[in-house]
């Protein structure tokens, strides 16, 4: 059984682990992290843009139904007004 480490040979600085398997560059993580960051960015924005698009259509719609109802009560009371003039 081993003993504990001293708190004196412990050591206090970064040391790389040896012999590990897997060896990245610090760089290389940095510009991957802002890639992704960027490729997220961008496809959340274009999932709101299209969204915005579908919204203006069919508030487009929502006019366009409302035009023409108003056009047709505007109609129909005309021509109950004339029919309520005539003797």
């Amino acid at each position: 059984m081993e003993s504990q480490p001293t708190q004196e040979s412990r050591s206090t600085e970064f040391a790389p682990v040896e012999g590990g398997t897997e060896q990245y560059k610090g760089g290389t993580l940095l510009v991957a992290a802002y890639v992704l960051l960027w490729l997220v960015l961008m496809g959340y924005l274009f999932m709101l843009w299209r969204k915005q698009r579908a919204l203006g259509r069919r508030l487009s719609d929502l006019e366009a139904a409302m035009d023409r109802a108003a056009a047709a009560a505007g109609e129909s009371s005309a021509k109950a007004r004339e029919t309520a003039n005539q003797p």
